[in-house]
């Protein structure tokens, strides 16, 4: 059951001293034309410090995959850490023994290395890395999936499960394939870096299943309350009533996602590593399941 706590509300606070790095990546990712400078710079960095980082999405995302995190999690590696906000979350909520983020954005693995000085933080890709990354309890990764190619998404899962000790967690969220939409602004939205808009729920389990893993949940989250707060959160970025607009949205949206749903605009999938025998088998499977996820 998803909550507003503490440390949900502060998820992404460590990233105050790195205002013009979050206002650059709404401008490029989000396709946004967000400027902050003078005042409203310090205003930035005072609310992140306090709220976090006022992004529906990452909020969501971050609570759906921590609900499955329980209070030590031993080794936890990020496998798409950007900034690592997620990172940040896990350290102030969970007992952890080490913590790794994978970043193929040198960027972004700089932020975080400095913002986040207890991770280790490597410049890879996930299916490049050392074969030293391995052995982990966890391996969680949110919105990567979608920006790679075909044929790297089954590499990226296999490295995953290639990364965890026998019975590891891995959790993942990405795009939904059907997608609510609301302010004219978002109807026909696509991302530039995307390799494909959105995963369906069976083509997404499916591609985990073949793996190597064995899913034990595949389900939508981010429902019409959640779309129609992002949509607007996205409309206010940058401007000084997102402050007022922020809290309330998020709140509205945290309290929405307790609530089942059929269709939502993000996925969530949770598996565990197969045994290692049983998923050399099912890898060659793996390509196959590519274009149904993307169905």
């Amino acid at each position: 059951m998803l909550g507003v706590t503490g440390a949900n509300c502060m998820i992404g606070s460590e990233l105050a001293a790195y205002p013009e790095y979050l206002a650059a990546q709404a401008s490029g990712e989000l396709g946004l034309n967000v400027r902050v400078s003078g005042w409203r710079m310090a205003g930035a960095r005072a609310f992140v410090a306090l709220f976090g980082v006022p992004e529906i999405g990452l909020r969501i995302r971050t609570q759906h995959i921590l609900h499955w995190l329980p209070r030590d999690v031993g080794r936890l590696i990020d496998l798409g850490c950007g900034a690592g906000s997620l990172l940040g979350a896990v350290a102030r909520s969970r007992r952890f023994a080490e913590l790794v983020g994978l970043e193929i954005n040198e960027r972004s693995a700089q932020v975080a290395a400095r913002a986040h000085p207890y991770a280790r933080i490597a410049v890879t890709r996930v299916q490049d890395a050392p074969a030293e990354f391995s052995g982990f309890d966890f391996a969680v990764s949110a919105d990567v999936l979608e920006h790679l190619p075909e044929a790297d998404v089954a590499q990226f899962l296999q490295a995953a499960h290639a990364m965890l000790k026998d019975d590891g967690l891995l959790v993942i969220s990405v795009p939904g394939l059907d997608q609510w939409r609301y302010f004219a602004a978002f109807r026909n939205w696509t991302h530039d870096d995307h390799q494909r808009e959105g995963f369906s729920v069976d083509g997404l389990a499916r591609a985990v299943r073949e793996s190597g893993f064995r899913v034990l949940r595949c389900y939508p989250t981010g429902g019409r309350v959640f779309a129609f707060c992002w949509e607007l959160n996205m409309l206010l970025a940058g401007n000084p009533l997102q402050a007022l607009v922020f809290p309330v949205t998020l709140l509205a949206t945290s309290l929405a996602e307790r609530l089942p749903r059929r269709r939502g605009n993000t996925l969530v999938c949770v598996a565990r590593r197969a045994d290692a025998a049983r998923a050399s088998g099912r890898a060659a499977n793996a390509q196959r399941s590519l274009d149904a996820a993307a169905r």
